[in-house]
């Protein structure tokens, strides 16, 4: 590669970071607006017929953690409603979510098992928690003292599954809560 493309390339790739930077700030300062407007709930199902459930959806796939614990606060928030939990389970959120347990970020952790909890009242979605292996990840959390009832709450709802509870002995989570 020539030096003056190489310039070239190294120019355009921090323009990049640049650009993606500024989109990052304007659509966390979006969402938190949509957030707070999605407080009345005849906002909110307009929202939701507009279809912002596959943007935020898509919206998972970033890095930035401080969106990622708008985006997942606001499905958290949209999860109270049948229609947006089924949209979510349709959209795949499970295979989405599956990449934020663990995190160091203790907020987006937190939220993210909230919406988790959320989710785990429905059958088929505490199927697919298991079916993403998420199982694991929930028993590796019970030793945390910020986690542990969320992750109990939802190892509770995924043991009222008789597929699920087959899943449980290749766990340590009963020498865990046992002991």
């Amino acid at each position: 590669m020539d030096p003056s493309a190489k310039a070239e390339y190294d120019k355009l790739k921090k323009r990049h970071g640049q650009l993606m930077k500024k989109q990052e700030t304007l659509l966390r300062v979006t969402l938190y607006l949509l957030l707070n407007l999605a407080e009345n709930t005849q906002v909110e199902q307009k929202m939701r017929n507009r279809g912002l459930l596959p943007h935020l959806m898509t919206l998972l796939d970033r890095d930035s953690q401080e969106l990622l614990i708008l985006v997942v606060s606001f499905l958290k928030k949209l999860s109270i409603f049948v229609e947006n939990k089924n949209d979510m389970a349709s959209e795949g959120v499970m295979k989405k979510l599956v990449k934020l347990i663990p995190c160091e970020n203790e907020i987006l952790m937190n939220v993210t098992l909230r919406l988790l909890l959320n989710l785990s009242f429905d059958v088929g979605l505490r199927l697919e928690m298991v079916k993403v292996g998420l199982l694991p990840k929930f028993v590796a959390l019970l030793n945390s003292d910020k986690h542990h009832k969320a992750v109990l709450c939802i190892l509770y709802h995924l043991s009222m599954d008789e597929k699920s509870r087959a899943i449980f002995v290749y766990t340590d989570c009963i020498q865990m809560l046992s002991s």
